[in-house]
């Protein structure tokens, strides 16, 4: 490549990263204020602040729920005030709130700054103001790190950390939860019939076919390889049943389709809702599992209940 050619493609390249960054500019000054966990779990999650005001606690009726036992069950409030800024104070919790080290006093107001770092029980926030660049470039590392590059879903770390959330509030609350885990029937077959791009096709097409069928509040993450989790919030055996029967239904149906050759496509489904037996969400994770396997021994295409 001679001298001119190489100056176009740096002339193309200096354009397009112009290009790139109006764009984050522009989103930039359109961005909300947030609150992000610096130090706690789960760790970068954002939370876009709203001018009516929210509690912070452990108490499901917060609007930033936080599941940790050092957090009071409403532990602080943050706010907007009448001259328009953003504020937090503490609501007599136990282990106290300070911004930048500074403890509050209960019930007193203090406005929050670009760049304050909030220290709730051991929980430790980072405030970023309306139109600030960070918090675009904190969406686009934490769209990184949790979301699954091929099917734009989340991750296995990220909806593992979902599904311990989830599982604590509900228990929390007494409400029912549910946990599906399922894998496509055959998999390996498609990747050596119609090759690797084949698969990935399948896998995306997959992935947004069930997002239309689950409900709003409910939750689907990439497990691994071809295996997802589907979290189903406040639904009980019966409804999990209906709900994942409807996922096996819609991906059968469905006319999978790479370079023009039809591909067949159907799921097992293992299916297990959260009981006072289980310890831990890895009891949860293995009886979903083993009804999956079930599923799988009895010729696959079908959903199994434990």
């Amino acid at each position: 490549m001679d001298s001119g050619s190489n100056h176009a493609v740096e002339n193309e390249t200096l354009v397009r990263e112009s290009k790139t960054l109006k764009l984050k500019l522009e989103e930039a000054r359109k961005s909300k204020p947030c609150l992000i966990i610096y130090l706690g779990k789960p760790q970068g999650k954002r939370f876009i602040l709203s001018p009516k005001g929210q509690s912070i606690g452990r108490g499901s009726e917060c609007e930033i729920p936080i599941l940790d036992d050092s957090l009071s069950r409403r532990h602080a409030q943050v706010f907007k005030n009448g001259a328009g800024q953003y504020c937090i104070k503490d609501l007599g919790s136990t282990n106290g709130t300070a911004v930048n080290g500074r403890k509050l006093s209960p019930h007193e107001p203090t406005e929050m700054q670009d760049g304050d770092f909030l220290k709730l029980g051991n929980v430790i926030f980072k405030f970023i103001a309306k139109g600030k660049i960070d918090n675009v470039f904190h969406k686009d590392i934490v769209t990184l790190a949790t979301f699954d590059d091929l099917t734009g879903i989340p991750n296995r770390k990220s909806i593992l950390a979902t599904l311990q959330e989830e599982s604590f509030r509900a228990r929390r609350t007494n409400q029912p939860f549910s946990l599906i885990i399922f894998d496509l029937d055959n998999f390996k077959s498609v990747n050596d019939t119609f090759g690797h791009a084949a698969g990935d096709v399948v896998l995306r097409d997959a992935a947004k076919i069930i997002q239309g069928v689950i409900r709003d509040r409910d939750y689907i993450g990439r497990y691994g390889g071809d295996e997802f989790l589907v979290l189903l919030w406040n639904a009980s055996r019966a409804n999990a049943c209906i709900i994942a029967e409807r996922i096996r239904a819609e991906v059968e149906k469905h006319p999978f389709v790479y370079e023009g050759k039809k591909i067949s496509v159907t799921l097992s489904l293992g299916l297990a809702c959260l009981d006072d037996s289980m310890q831990s969400v890895e009891d949860l994770v293995k009886r979903a599992d083993e009804a999956q396997y079930t599923a799988k021994r009895n010729g696959g295409n079908q959903v199994s209940a434990h």
